[in-house]
C-alpha cells in the first residue's frame, strides 16, 4: 500500500515538469494582405494592470464591419492572447 502511494505522489508531482515555460514563443496571428493589425490597444486600466486587446481590420473597407470578439478564457489570470489562432477564415469572411 505504501508503494502504491508513493508512487502516486510521485506521479503527481511529475506533472509540475509538464508546465509551460515563462519564455514561451507564439506564433503571430496569419491575417490576409489588405488587412492591418493594431496590437495591445488598452481597453481597460484596474490598477497595474492593463487589459489589452488587438484588432485587425480591413484596410480597403470602406463601411462598418461585422466584428469577432475572442476571449481566450483564462479567467484574466493565467494564458494570453497572443497564444490564440485560427481567425484566418473570419478575415477572409469580411469580419474585423
Amino acid at each position: 500500500m505504501k508503494q502504491i502511494l508513493l508512487l502516486i505522489c510521485i506521479t503527481c508531482s511529475l506533472t509540475a515538469l509538464g508546465q509551460a515555460a515563462g519564455d514561451t514563443v507564439y506564433k503571430p496571428v496569419v491575417y490576409p494582405k489588405g488587412f492591418e493589425a493594431q496590437i495591445d490597444l488598452v481597453y481597460t486600466k484596474r490598477g497595474d494592470w492593463d487589459g489589452k486587446l488587438d484588432l485587425y481590420f480591413s484596410k480597403t473597407s470602406s463601411s462598418p464591419l461585422p466584428l469577432v470578439i475572442n476571449i481566450h478564457g483564462g479567467g484574466w489570470n493565467h494564458g494570453v492572447k497572443e497564444g490564440q489562432g485560427g481567425f484566418n477564415s473570419y478575415f477572409k469572411a469580411g469580419f474585423a
